[in-house]
């Protein structure tokens, strides 16, 4: 059976929005909606959150299926989900859901 994953690279350093993976305007960190929408998928098996940030780490762990730390050198986000990926011999299929995206549909 394909292994179909959903990766979320999430950093608090964005140079745009600085620590938006943690605004709670809601009440709930912005990266927690968006693990909430990608939990809801009815094709992806397993949600993993990469992030090179203890704090980021902390507030996610136990809200998604893995949290994955990745290396600071990383230079964005596709970088991040090929390292957290790369021992991972079974997964067939890698989304990448970008951690300020939380209206997306289940259907994905």
């Amino acid at each position: 059976m394909p292994q179909r994953i959903i990766v979320i690279p999430a950093r608090l350093g964005s140079t745009r929005r600085p620590r938006k993976m943690r605004l709670t305007d809601t009440g709930k960190p912005l990266i927690r909606h968006t693990i909430a929408a990608a939990m809801r998928s009815q094709l992806a098996r397993r949600v993993i959150v990469a992030t090179d940030s203890e704090e980021i780490y902390s507030v996610v762990n136990g809200c998604c299926d893995q949290v994955i730390m990745t290396s600071p050198n990383c230079r964005n986000g596709m970088e991040r989900v090929a390292e957290a990926v790369r021992d991972m011999p079974d997964v067939t299929a890698v989304v990448t859901l970008q951690g300020d995206a939380p209206e997306m549909p289940g259907e994905f």
